[in-house]
């Protein structure tokens, strides 16, 4: 099994873990799996300075100037990540989590500082997977 397919098996259980927690009810679970997941899609996107495509004419006949024209014109491939990257995303998400909850502490908002702990221990076993 290659890195990449290891890092697509660790979002499918994080998506299992997100229906099983939705079925559950259980609110800071599926908040912190939808952040996670969320997460990774962005850290998947691909920074695009340049468009690929035919440019449309910037006249006064063009809807948008600028745009791309064809069909997939504007479409760009997405990064595959690895699981070391997978795992650096989440835990990265982990860490802002904790950070927050001590910050919530030092505000003297003990329940929000422990739901943000509660989130980030849900997160944390997909780092040490």
């Amino acid at each position: 099994m290659n890195d990449t397919h290891a890092a697509m098996v660790l979002r499918d259980a994080m998506r299992a873990d997100l229906s099983t927690a939705m079925k559950a009810r259980a609110a800071e679970t599926v908040a912190a799996l939808r952040a996670g997941l969320a997460a990774i899609d962005n850290a998947e996107a691909v920074n695009t300075p340049h468009r690929t495509g035919a440019r449309s004419p910037a006249g006064p006949e063009s809807v948008i100037a600028g745009a791309t024209t064809g069909l997939g014109s504007s479409e760009v491939s997405r990064r595959d990540l690895t699981s070391a990257d997978v795992r650096a995303v989440i835990g990265d998400l982990v860490a802002e989590y904790l950070t927050e909850a001590d910050r919530y502490g030092a505000l003297n908002r003990p329940e929000a500082a422990e739901q943000l702990r509660r989130q980030a221990a849900a997160l944390s076993k997909y780092v040490e997977a």
